[in-house]
C-alpha cells in the first residue's frame, strides 16, 4: 500500500509575499536595530539604545564644530527631548532624514567626517518604536516641526523663528512594545558623563544638571577607581587618540574603550592593539622578560580613538570592527602602536620615579603568579606518589610538612629539626595569613574584632557586629564549613563606609587592606560579560587568561571579595553565583575548582537613596523605621535582583546616614592619618586646634554624599594651601605647624609650645 503524501495545511502564494514599508520593517523587527527591548531595569535595554542614538547626532554636530551645549530632559521617567546648537537638519530632507532608512547625511564624509550615528538608520529607529516622535530644525531664522506617531507623520509644519539654529527631539518609547518601560536617572547619567569624558569643551545639561569634563579621560578613571593608583594618571592625547591609564593593586585589568564617542563596552580592533602594545611597550622599556599578563595585572585604562566610516560588528556599536583608521588608510593597530611606543617610552624616560613604581608592581604580580604554579605544580606532584595513601595525616597536611622539609634544607641545611615557624612560614606564602597572626591567641583576637574594625569605620554598630558575629561563628567552628565564612548584602547612601568596612576587614582577617578583590558589577552588564568573570570555556577568546573573579580568589583564597553595585550586574550572573553562596566553590573555563570557602563575600547596593535619605536622614530613627526602610528598598532591589540570589545571603545590613558627630570622628581619623604621614615622610609635626576640626566637620557634612565630602573639605583647605605655605616658605617647616580657624577661613603659624 503506496503511502499518501501529506498536503501542506498553508497554501504559499503571492499573496503571502509582503513589503514591509521602513517604518514598519523596524517595528516588526526591533532586535535588528536596537538589540533587546527590556524595561529600563537593565543598561543595555533597548530604550536607552534610542536614547544613545539621538545623542548621537548632537555629538556629530558637536564634532563637526558646531554646538558646544546639549540638552537632555527626562520627563517622568518617560519621555526624552535632546536640544542641540548645531547646524540643525536641512530642512529640506528633513522628513526623509527621520523616516527613511539609509537616508542620511553621513554617507558623506565631509560633512561628517568621523561621526558616531549610524549611516541612515539610528533616529529612524527611534522614530519607528515610540508612541510619539518630535523633530523641529532650526536654520537661519526657519523652524521646520514634525510630529509622528508610531513612525506615521501626522503633522508638518514650517515657520519663522528666533531660536537659535539645531535640532530638538522629543521621543516616547512605544509601551506597547517597552513594556513597564522607565529611564532610571544613574543609567543616563553614567551615558551622558561618558560623552563629556571624550568630548572636552561639551556641556550636557541634563535635568537642569550641569555635566561636564576638564580632563578628559583621566577623569574618567579617577571618577571610576575605587582604589588609589600606584601611581598618578598617565594622560596622552594625540590627533585621533586619548589614552589614560594606571596600575593598582586589584588583581585583573579594567579597559574603558570608545570609538568617535561611543563606548565600546565588548572593545574592538582599538582595545586589542592597546593591550597589546602597552605591554609590549612596557617589557621593551624595562629590557625584561615579563610576561604580558603580569605587566596588565591591576591596569586601570581607557582609550578613544576617531576613525572615519568605522564599522561595528553590530548596530548598537558595542565593538569595533574596523581595520583601519580611514578607508584605504593606515592600520589601527599600527596607528594605536606608534603612538604608544613613543608616547609611553618617553613618558617612562622622563618619569623615573613612576616606572619604578611601575617595576614594583609587575614583579610583585610576577613573583605571585610564580608562587601559585609553584604550589600547583607541588600539589601535583604529591597527588601522584604512590607511598602517600599509607600515612595517616591528611593529604594537605602532608603536602605542607613536605614544603616546609624542602625549605630547611635549602635554607638552613645544619638545622635538622623542624619548628613551627617553619611550617608557619609555608601556610603564609600559600594563603597570605601573616605568621604574626597565627601566633597570636585567637580567642583575644576575637575579643577585640569590632573594636578594631570601629578604628576604620566610624558608626555602623549594626553591620560591624553582624560581620563580627559571622567570622567568630566561623572560628569557633558553628558555621557551615561547606560555605564562605560570611556573606553579606550591604545597603546605605554613598559614602557611609560600605567599601571602608570591606577594607577593615580584609586589614583585621589577613592583616592586609589590599587583600580585597574587589568586583565593579556595573561592568557585567551584559550576559556575555559572565565570560570575563568566571572565565571563557574551550575555544573562546579569553580562555588561557581565566576569569577575573576565580583567578583572583584562586591566587587569593583567604581574602574579602566585594561585588559593589550588585543590582547592575546580568540576571545570567546570579545564577552562577549562587553556587559559590550555596556550595563555596565554582568551577571556571578551565574546569579548575576554586575555594571560595575562607572568603567573606559583601555585596553593595546604592538602590534607593532617596527612601533611604527621606526615611533617615536627619533624625533619630527607630528600629522599626530602619526595618521599614530597608523593607522598602528590598522591594526595589528584588526588581533587579532574582528573590533566589537574595535568599542565599546571610545577612542584609542597612547602613545608616552619617550624623553630624560622625563626620567629625571620620575628620578626626582622616586628619590624624596625614599627620602621622607628614611626620613619618617629610619630617614635620602639625597640631590641629579644635576649631579646624570643627571648621572641617561644618564644611564636609553633606548627608547625601556621606563622608566623601570631608576628603574634599581637608585637601581643600588644610592640605593645598598648607602645601602652597611650605613650597613659599612662609612658614618654618622645623618647627611645630598650629592648624585652626579664623574668620571662617583655616590659618596656619608655627607653634612656640605643642598643644595635645
Amino acid at each position: 500500500m503506496e503511502e499518501e503524501i501529506q498536503k501542506p495545511t498553508v497554501q504559499y502564494t503571492d499573496d503571502n509575499i509582503r513589503h514591509l514599508s521602513d517604518m514598519e520593517h523596524v517595528r516588526t523587527r526591533p532586535g535588528m536595530y536596537i538589540g533587546r527591548l527590556g524595561d529600563g531595569n537593565l543598561p543595555e535595554d533597548g530604550i536607552y539604545v534610542l536614547l544613545k542614538e539621538v545623542v548621537d547626532n548632537s555629538i556629530d554636530e558637536f564634532k563637526m564644530n558646531a554646538g558646544k551645549r546639549i540638552e537632555v530632559d527626562v520627563e517622568e521617567r518617560k519621555s526624552v527631548s535632546v536640544r542641540d546648537y548645531g547646524r540643525g537638519i536641512p530642512q529640506g530632507k528633513l522628513v526623509e532624514a527621520v523616516s527613511m532608512l539609509n537616508t542620511g547625511g553621513k554617507y558623506d564624509s565631509k560633512a561628517f567626517k568621523k561621526s558616531v550615528g549610524l549611516n541612515g538608520v539610528g533616529v529612524k529607529a527611534v522614530n519607528a518604536l515610540s508612541s510619539r516622535f518630535e523633530v523641529r530644525s532650526y536654520r537661519d531664522g526657519t523652524v521646520r516641526a514634525l510630529v509622528f506617531e508610531r513612525g506615521v507623520l501626522k503633522s508638518d509644519v514650517t515657520e519663522p523663528t528666533e531660536d537659535e539654529n539645531g535640532t530638538y527631539i522629543f521621543f516616547q518609547p512605544d509601551p506597547t512594545l517597552f513594556v513597564g518601560y522607565s529611564f532610571h536617572d544613574d543609567f543616563v547619567e553614567t551615558m551622558l558623563r561618558n560623552y563629556t569624558y571624550l568630548n572636552s569643551g561639551l556641556t550636557i545639561m541634563y535635568n537642569g544638571r550641569r555635566i561636564m569634563s576638564r580632563n578628559g579621560l583621566a577623569d574618567l578613571l579617577t571618577d571610576t577607581m575605587t582604589t588609589e593608583p600606584l601611581y598618578p594618571i598617565i594622560h596622552m592625547k594625540g590627533e585621533d587618540i586619548e589614552i589614560a591609564f594606571t596600575h593598582t593593586d586589584q588583581y585583573g585589568e579594567e579597559y574603558h574603550s570608545f570609538v568617535n564617542g561611543q563606548h565600546t563596552t565588548q572593545g574592538g580592533t582599538h582595545q586589542s592593539a592597546f593591550k597589546e602594545h602597552i605591554a609590549r611597550t612596557i617589557k621593551e622599556f624595562f629590557s625584561k622578560n615579563y610576561e604580558f599578563t603580569d605587566i596588565r595585572n591591576g591596569l586601570v585604562a581607557a582609550i578613544a580613538i576617531n576613525v572615519e566610516e568605522p564599522m561595528f560588528e553590530s548596530q548598537t556599536k558595542i565593538k569595533l570592527g574596523s581595520l583601519q583608521m580611514a578607508p584605504g588608510g593606515e592600520s589601527i593597530n599600527k596607528y594605536v602602536g606608534d603612538f604608544i611606543k613613543q608616547e609611553v617610552d618617553n613618558y617612562l624616560h622622563i618619569h623615573a620615579d613612576v616606572a619604578e613604581v611601575m617595576q614594583q608592581k609587575i614583579s610583585s604580580s610576577e613573583k605571585e603568579r610564580k608562587a601559585m604554579a609553584g604550589v600547583t605544580k607541588i600539589a601535583r606532584e604529591r597527588a601522584k606518589k604512590a607511598n602517600l595513601h599509607n600515612r595517616k595525616l591528611p593529604d594537605k597536611a602532608i603536602d605542607l610538612i613536605d614544603e616546609a622539609a624542602a625549605n630547611l634544607r635549602i635554607q638552613d641545611g645544619e638545622r635538622k629539626v623542624m619548628e613551627t615557624n617553619d611550617i608557619m612560614k609555608v601556610i603564609t606564602e600559600w594563603t597570605g595569613i601573616p605568621v604574626s597572626d597565627m601566633n597570636e591567641d585567637e580567642s583575644q583576637r576575637l575579643q577585640n574584632i569590632e573594636e578594631e574594625l570601629h578604628k576604620s569605620v566610624v558608626g555602623q554598630d549594626k553591620a560591624i557586629k553582624a560581620v563580627a558575629d559571622a567570622i567568630k561563628r566561623n572560628r569557633m567552628g558553628f558555621g557551615d564549613a561547606s560555605r564562605p565564612i560570611g556573606s553579606f548584602l550591604f545597603l546605605g547612601t554613598t559614602g557611609t563606609g560600605k567599601t571602608e568596612l570591606c577594607k577593615a576587614i580584609a586589614k583585621y582577617l589577613f592583616n592586609d587592606p589590599n587583600r580585597m578583590v574587589r568586583i565593579d558589577m556595573s561592568e557585567y552588564q551584559q550576559e556575555h560579560s559572565a565570560h570575563r568573570l568566571f572565565g571563557a570555556p574551550p575555544g573562546y577568546i579569553g580562555f588561557e587568561q581565566g576569569g577575573q573573579l576565580t583567578e583572583a580568589v584562586y591566587r587569593k583564597p583567604f581574602s574579602v571579595v566585594l561585588f559593589d553595585e550588585i543590582e547592575k550586574a546580568h540576571p545570567k550572573i546570579y545564577e552562577t553565583l549562587l553556587q559559590v553562596l550555596d556550595d563555596g566553590r565554582m568551577t571556571d573555563g578551565q574546569g579548575k575548582v576554586v575555594n571560595f570557602k575562607n572568603t567573606i563575600i559583601v555585596m553593595t547596593s546604592n538602590m534607593g537613596q532617596q527612601t533611604i535619605l527621606q526615611a533617615l536622614c536627619g533624625r533619630e530613627a527607630s528600629e522599626a523605621d530602619v526595618e521599614r526602610c530597608t523593607q522598602d528598598v528590598m522591594q526595589q532591589l528584588r526588581m533587579r535582583v532574582a528573590p533566589e540570589f537574595i535568599n542565599r545571603i546571610d545577612n542584609i545590613v542597612m547602613f545608616m546616614p552619617l550624623t553630624k558627630d560622625d563626620v567629625t570622628k571620620i575628620a578626626e581619623i582622616i586628619l590624624k592619618k596625614e599627620q602621622k604621614k607628614l611626620k613619618e615622610e617629610r619630617g614635620i609635626t602639625t597640631i590641629i586646634d579644635p576649631s579646624a576640626l570643627q571648621f572641617i566637620s561644618d564644611h564636609g557634612y553633606q548627608p547625601e554624599f556621606g563622608g566623601r565630602p570631608v576628603k574634599r573639605a581637608i585637601t581643600d583647605h588644610i592640605i593645598n594651601p598648607l602645601t602652597s605655605e611650605l613650597i613659599n616658605e612662609t612658614i618654618d617647616k622645623s618647627l611645630p605647624i598650629f592648624i585652626s580657624e579664623s574668620n571662617n577661613s583655616i590659618i596656619f603659624r608655627n607653634a612656640t609650645t605643642q598643644r595635645i
